[in-house]
C-alpha cells in the first residue's frame, strides 16, 4: 500500500523498550542449559576449611551432579581489597583445605568455573576476637501444618469412642491455629517482631549452674518468642535432660527437647554476627524451621 518508514525516533523508542527484554530473555535461556550449582563455606574451624557445592535438580538435569574439580579461594580485607588467592580440589561436590587463616573483618569466598560460568559463594567473614556477648537480631519462621497438626492429633487416645475423637480432632485443629496465629501476631510486629536474641559466655565460674565439662562457652536463649527452650546449655541438675551442646571455634550445634518437639540449632560465628538456623520435628517429620541472623550488641 505504501513504503514503510522507519526514522531515528522510532527506532530508539523501540530499543529502548525491545533490547532490555531481549537481553533478559536471552540470559533466562542460556539458564535452562546450565546446571543449578550454588557454592557454600560450610566452617573454618582451626584453620580447617569445609566447603560444599551443591547442585539442585531440574528437568534438564533430573540427576544430581556431584563436582569434581578446581575452587579458586579468594581471600579479602575489609575494603574488598584481595589479599591472597588459593586453588583446592573440590571431590563429589566437597572440598577442604588446612592452613587458611582469616583475621577480623577478612572476608573469604569460594568460587568455581565451568564452560566461562562463575558461581561463587557469600562472603565468609572472619570471627571476631571476642565471641561472647549478648546477639540479637530478627528471624524468618516457615510452618509445615500437616506435621504439626499430626503432633497433636497424636494426643487423642486411639481407644476412645467416635464422638470423642471427633472432639480431639476439633481440638488438635483449634491448637494448631491457636499456634498459626501466635506466630502470626509476632511476625505483625508483637513483642518487637520476630527477635532472636542468644547469649554466649565463658563457662568458667558458670558450672553451678551449667554442665561445662568439656565446653568451650555456654549458650543461653535470652528471648521469649523464639520457640526454642531458654536452656540450650545441659543443666547441672539434669532438669533439661538429652540437651546437648557442641561447641566449635566457629560456632554450635545444639540439640534440645521441648515437649514431645526436638530442636535443633546450627550456628557459626562471622565477624561480630551470629548465623543460623532451627527446626522442631516430631517423630523425625520437620513441623517448623527458621533461620536467623543476629548482631552482637554487648560484650561478656
Amino acid at each position: 500500500m505504501c513504503d514503510p518508514y522507519v526514522d531515528m525516533e522510532c527506532v530508539k523508542s523501540q530499543a529502548a523498550v525491545l533490547l532490555p527484554n531481549i537481553i533478559e530473555a536471552g540470559k533466562n535461556v542460556i539458564k535452562l542449559f546450565i546446571p543449578k550449582l550454588s557454592v557454600e563455606i560450610k566452617s573454618l574451624d582451626k584453620d580447617a576449611l569445609k566447603g560444599e557445592i551443591k547442585h539442585k535438580t531440574d528437568n534438564e538435569y533430573t540427576e544430581e551432579i556431584k563436582y569434581t574439580g578446581e575452587v579458586i579461594l579468594t581471600i579479602k580485607d575489609k575494603n574488598n581489597r584481595e589479599i591472597n588467592v588459593i586453588k583446592v580440589k573440590a571431590r563429589n561436590g566437597n572440598f577442604e583445605d588446612k592452613g587458611i587463616k582469616l583475621s577480623k573483618d577478612e572476608k573469604l569466598t569460594a568460587r568455581i568455573e565451568f564452560g566461562g560460568i562463575s558461581v561463587e559463594s557469600a562472603d565468609f567473614i572472619g570471627v571476631s576476637d571476642n565471641i561472647f556477648g549478648v546477639y540479637e537480631g530478627k528471624y524468618t519462621m516457615q510452618i509445615n501444618e500437616a506435621n504439626l497438626l499430626q503432633m497433636y492429633l497424636d494426643n487423642i487416645n486411639p481407644a476412645a469412642n467416635a464422638q470423642t475423637r471427633i472432639a480431639g480432632e476439633e481440638d488438635s485443629r483449634n491448637l494448631m491455629k491457636m499456634f498459626i496465629s501466635n506466630v502470626n501476631w509476632i511476625k505483625g510486629g508483637a513483642q518487637g517482631g520476630p527477635i532472636a536474641k542468644f547469649e554466649i559466655g565463658k563457662t568458667k565460674g558458670m558450672e553451678y549452674y551449667y554442665e561445662t565439662v568439656g565446653l568451650k562457652y555456654y549458650v543461653y536463649n535470652l528471648s521469649n518468642n523464639t520457640f526454642i527452650p531458654k536452656f540450650l546449655t545441659p543443666l547441672v541438675d539434669k532438669s533439661n535432660a538429652g540437651t546437648i551442646l557442641q561447641c566449635q571455634s566457629n560456632g554450635f550445634n545444639i540439640t534440645t527437647f521441648q515437649g514431645k518437639e526436638k530442636i535443633t540449632v546450627n550456628a557459626a560465628f562471622k565477624g561480630n554476627n551470629l548465623v543460623g538456623e532451627w527446626n522442631a520435628s516430631y517423630k523425625g517429620k520437620v513441623m517448623w524451621s527458621a533461620t536467623f541472623s543476629a548482631q552482637k550488641i554487648a560484650d561478656m
